[in-house]
This record gives structure tokens, C-alpha cells and sequence, in this order.
């Protein structure tokens, strides 16, 4: 198969917007203009932007490239549906170098419509340049009638978290280490929680936010301060089991590991067990309490010790 330097950018771009062509009654103008024609929304619009890039976000020798274009639109949907939104439209910048092998160029590109139209958001246009590594920027619009914002739970609510944590982060650690997990399509294909909360704003939850970087560095992103009891977060057995494999506290590991993509949230304790006992009954995954919002300063306890968690940092090493 030729190269993309071989094809040329001409060819390369009449070739995606065949491609990613998309019927949506709010896209009046698709890809191949200088810009996409969008029909106004009926509510607020959220927008989100997120870059993917080799060697930082993903290993071509860990992911299919297919893999790689599904999870560069999830990280940006995932932010549409902390919002507590609906996506209705991508952008797609995509640098690569010019010897990069057009099957490679194709199957990613058919993972991002794969996402595209598994959460009905249709690539409306973007960009491509040459570099020296494989650059992907997703751009997601949506609305959100009634939006979530962070930074308003009050003391004594409760904290709680959908599915389960540190899939993502064992499963890291099984691809860095050549082993097999069982969870390991899960982290290159994650799902965004986009009916979930869409189903939660239904109800008087105080804040929202994805699980991103981590529950230890975003949670203090969510509230002022909290008192968590790791003991609670609810990992998988199997998950539990690989890190203790390796010598790792499953707890702190869980509260450390980044991309598991579940929502992160605060409730009323009062209304707690209703807003578990609906959601539970609507979706196969749990909705997990596991600490407090305090006025300040965040607890991280295990088993009576008092813990100081960070998370990930995309500057620091």
C-alpha cells in the first residue's frame, strides 16, 4: 500500500470526506468547505477539545490503529457526558508523518466513524499536516439542557462514582509488562458514560465530572475537600488480584490510575440510596459511595492511615 506522502494531501482529504460523510438533519454543511455548517442547537452548547498523541497517549505496538482513532473520540465524548450532555458533532486534526502506511492512515480513521456512530456524533470536518509523530485533536460540540458544572458539593453530601476503578491502570501495566488481562479491550476501547449521566442529571445531584487523570487528582478538582475511604472503591476481583501480584496496594492504585472514563459525582446523603437504587436498576454497572465532601483538605484513608495521593500529571515525570 502507497504512503500518505505517496497519495498527497488532496487525495488523502477526498478520500475522508467519502469517508466520514454523515446524514444528521443538524449538519447542514459536512466535510470538504472551509468550515462545517451546523443548524443552531436547542440548548446550550458545550464544546471540548483533547489531543492524542503517540508516545504520550498511545503505543502503535500496544493498539490498533483502529483502537487508536475509537479512543481519540472517546476522551473528547467522555467530556460531553460530565456535562451531563449530548454530543452532536467532531472535529478531527489529524498530524501525521508523510511515511506513515495508508492501511494504518485508513484503519484509523475508520475506528474514529466507528465511535462516531456508535454515540451518534458525526465528523463534520478538521485538518491534516505532516509530523513526526501521529497527532490526533478531536474537537466535540453538544448541548446539554440543563449542563453540570464542578466545584459545588457541601459538606457531608455524599461522594459517589459509576463502575469500577483501576481497570485502565492494571490494564497499562499488563500491556507494559507483555502479560495478558483480561480487561485490556476495555482500555483501548472505553465506552463514555454518556446515557448514565444524561440519566443522573435527572436527578438533584450538586456536581459532575469524568474520571480522567485519576480519582486522586480529580476529585480535587470536583469539590473543596473530602474524606475518601479507599476500602470502598470498587475494583474487580481480577483487577484486585494483578495488583497484588505485584506487590500493589489495589486501593491506592485504583485511586492513582487515570482513563477509566466512569463519572465521578455528589448527592444529598438523603438522597443517596434513591439516586443508587434507580440507577443501579437502569444500567449494569454500580454506583459506588465512597466518601464525603469535607469544607477543605482531602483524607485519603486505609484502613485507619491517613494516605497523601496524587494523580496523573501530563508535565511532571
Amino acid at each position: 500500500m502507497p504512503t500518505l506522502g505517496e497519495l498527497g494531501e488532496e487525495a488523502l482529504l477526498s478520500w475522508l470526506k467519502e469517508t466520514m460523510q454523515w446524514e444528521s438533519k443538524e449538519v447542514l454543511l459536512g466535510p470538504g468547505d472551509d468550515a462545517a455548517v451546523l443548524s443552531p442547537f436547542s440548548h446550550p452548547l458545550l464544546a471540548t477539545v483533547d489531543n492524542f498523541v503517540e508516545g504520550v497517549h498511545f503505543r502503535p505496538s500496544w493498539m490498533s490503529w483502529e483502537d487508536v482513532g475509537w479512543k481519540a473520540l472517546v476522551v473528547s465524548l467522555s467530556d460531553i457526558a460530565a456535562m451531563g450532555g449530548t454530543p452532536k458533532a467532531a472535529l478531527v486534526s489529524l498530524a501525521a508523518p508523510p511515511d506513515m502506511d495508508f492501511t494504518h492512515f485508513s484503519a484509523l480513521a475508520k475506528g474514529l466513524k466507528q465511535a462516531a456512530e456508535a454515540f451518534q456524533c458525526p465528523i463534520v470536518g478538521g485538518n491534516l499536516t505532516r509530523a513526526k509523530e501521529v497527532v490526533l485533536t478531536t474537537t466535540v460540540l453538544g448541548e446539554a439542557p440543563s449542563f453540570q458544572k464542578r466545584k459545588k458539593g457541601r459538606r457531608g453530601e455524599c461522594i459517589w462514582v459509576t463502575g469500577y476503578l483501576g481497570t485502565a491502570r492494571a490494564a497499562l501495566l499488563a500491556l507494559e509488562q507483555g502479560e495478558s488481562f483480561p480487561f485490556v479491550e476495555e482500555y483501548k476501547r472505553p465506552v463514555p458514560r454518556l446515557l448514565e449521566s444524561q440519566f443522573l442529571c435527572q436527578f438533584p445531584i450538586t456536581s459532575l465530572m469524568d474520571l480522567s487523570d485519576g480519582l486522586s487528582r480529580d476529585l480535587p478538582r470536583l469539590v473543596p475537600g473530602a474524606s475518601v475511604d479507599l476500602t470502598k472503591l470498587p475494583i474487580r476481583q481480577e483487577v484486585a488480584a494483578f495488583f497484588r501480584r505485584l506487590g500493589q496496594s489495589p486501593f491506592v492504585e485504583a485511586a492513582k490510575g487515570g482513563e477509566d472514563y466512569e463519572l465521578l459525582g455528589t448527592i444529598r446523603e438523603e438522597l443517596f440510596p434513591i439516586l443508587k437504587k434507580s440507577f443501579e436498576e437502569s444500567f449494569s454497572l454500580p454506583l459506588t459511595l465512597i466518601g464525603r465532601v469535607e469544607d477543605k483538605g482531602f483524607h485519603w484513608l486505609l484502613e485507619g492511615e491517613k494516605l497523601t495521593l496524587s494523580g496523573f500529571d501530563h508535565f511532571k515525570r
